[in-house]
């Protein structure tokens, strides 16, 4: 997405980003959420990763933490890029 001043994330429940799209006959399951922290993208900051587990819990990855943390899918996220798998 791109606003009036640069690009702009969207914000969004992780629950109500799409867990299966099909392309083509092929469906994809979402697997992860990227998301940069700190101001625009042309400032510092650093990206994190929420990681949708195989029975479906989602954890947060952050290079600041020295694990993952467990959170739960009502969870608001700030959306860089999608990550989907076969």
């Amino acid at each position: 997405m791109r606003g009036l001043n640069g690009p702009t994330s969207l914000i969004i429940k992780l629950s109500e980003i799409p867990s299966l799209l099909t392309i083509q006959n092929t469906v994809y399951e979402l697997r992860g959420v990227c998301s940069f922290t700190g101001g625009n993208l042309s400032e510092v900051g650093h990206y994190i990763a929420y990681c949708k587990r195989s029975k479906g819990s989602w954890e947060l990855y952050d290079d600041s933490a020295m694990k993952a943390i467990p959170i739960k899918n009502k969870t608001l996220v700030k959306c860089e890029c999608l990550y989907y798998t076969i």
